[in-house]
């Protein structure tokens, strides 16, 4: 008989085993040995809400400690499972009609993140928990975009005319749209790294080496593989690694390919500057999920002791009593962000580039015609000094 063993921390070991499509059977094992020790199960519940990994580790837990879980965990698992499910396959069947309706004028697409990003990982839209559908379009197109989609009810968040739409693409890589009937968001992206880079990430830069998945029995081109790793890492980064679901897909899209080219991986963050920002991804990926990559490429990860000395913090506060609590501030303005980049200059660049340069929120509050856009660049730091001085004010009076 196997001698049981006594874990650290058994809750934290417990999420990350659960937080897997598959599970080897030496993984069944040590969760099953896991589960017969004192667990706090309402721990492992609520943070795999707050991780965004409950569908996964609901499926888990059902289906190998169903004995050592506490029925009301199951219970209460087992109905936002469902609920997740259901509102996950309405956004894919309206993902589905976007994209046709898109295609049907002539207008290319490829969706990522959401729906999705959950088929191509999971093969089930219902095993990862997302808020809304974001599509990749070339610039070129997103007036047209807007007025075709305005056709099935979905509807600018806020109306910008033509002349405005244009000023704003210029600085900004989205435009949400909600569909009238559902409330289900839509972002309109044309470039994908937020402004992390000199240089941008299109729809031009990726349908080059795009590859077809089927969605709702319709065949869509998505990004390839080492476009999508990389992708995976900045938008993990973007929102400083605070939910694991963020390392869980850069995980399972890692095992689900045994034949990445780790070369053009290397060559594409060698690029845009981004190297710091895939070694952090690939070391959480490590550290959290144990994967494995070719050697060369692993020991190229801790050549860069920054990347090394930030994946350890992220991993050690990945599941502290302060990660979820209200910030001061937007995750867009931590430190975090100056440090993860390649360069003194580009932390620099992305800190002007933040205090300056216009966005979405920015043409919301203040919709100024075309012709006077360029007060958005003297507005945005009052704008945002009274957005910090009216937070301080409400965070000292708690």
């Amino acid at each position: 008989m196997k001698a049981k063993v006594k874990y650290v921390n058994n809750e934290r070991k417990a999420l990350l085993l659960c937080s897997r499509a598959h599970l080897a059977q030496d993984q069944i094992d040590v969760l099953q040995d896991l589960s017969t020790f004192q667990v706090d199960w309402p721990f492992v519940y609520d943070w795999s809400i707050r991780h965004r990994v409950l569908p996964l580790v609901y499926r888990n837990l059902r289906k190998y400690c169903a004995d050592s879980v506490p029925q009301e965990i199951l219970d209460q698992g087992k109905q936002i499972y469902r609920n997740n499910g259901a509102r996950n396959l309405m956004m894919t069947g309206y993902l589905v009609r976007v994209l046709s309706l898109l295609k049907d004028h002539d207008i290319l697409a490829m969706p990522f993140k959401g729906p999705a990003l959950s088929i191509y990982l999971y093969n089930d839209s219902s095993l990862r928990s997302f808020g809304d559908i974001d599509v990749l379009i070339s610039q070129k197109h997103l007036g047209d975009a807007i007025k075709v989609l305005a056709t099935q009810g979905f509807l600018p968040v806020f109306s910008l005319n033509e002349q405005q739409l244009l000023k704003l693409s210029h600085t900004e890589n989205e435009y949400p749209l909600m569909h009238t009937a559902s409330g289900i968001t839509l972002d309109l992206q044309w470039e994908i790294t937020g402004g992390y880079f000199l240089s941008q990430m299109t729809f031009e830069d990726l349908s080059g080496k795009q590859q077809f998945i089927k969605i709702g029995g319709t065949e869509t081109s998505v990004f390839s593989d080492e476009d999508l790793l990389f992708y995976l890492c900045v938008h993990g980064n973007q929102h400083t690694w605070k939910q694991l679901d963020h390392v869980c897909c850069v995980a399972e899209l890692i095992n689900k390919n045994q034949n990445l080219d780790w070369d053009a991986v290397f060559q594409s963050a060698t690029r845009y500057r981004g190297l710091r920002m895939l070694a952090i991804g690939l070391l959480l990926a490590q550290d959290l999920f144990k994967i494995t990559i070719p050697e060369q490429f692993s020991v190229r990860l801790r050549e860069d002791p920054q990347a090394v000395e930030l994946a350890q913090q992220i991993s050690l506060n990945l599941f502290s009593s302060t990660q979820f609590s209200s910030d001061s501030v937007s995750h867009r303005f931590m430190r975090y962000h100056l440090l993860s980049m390649d360069r003194p200059l580009l932390a620099i660049r992305y800190a002007l580039r933040l205090l300056f340069i216009p966005t979405r929120y920015d043409w919301q509050c203040y919709p100024l015609p075309a012709r006077l856009s360029f007060l958005h660049y003297l507005i945005r730091p009052f704008r945002l000094a009274w957005e910090g001085i009216k937070t301080w004010a409400n965070f000292s009076h708690q």
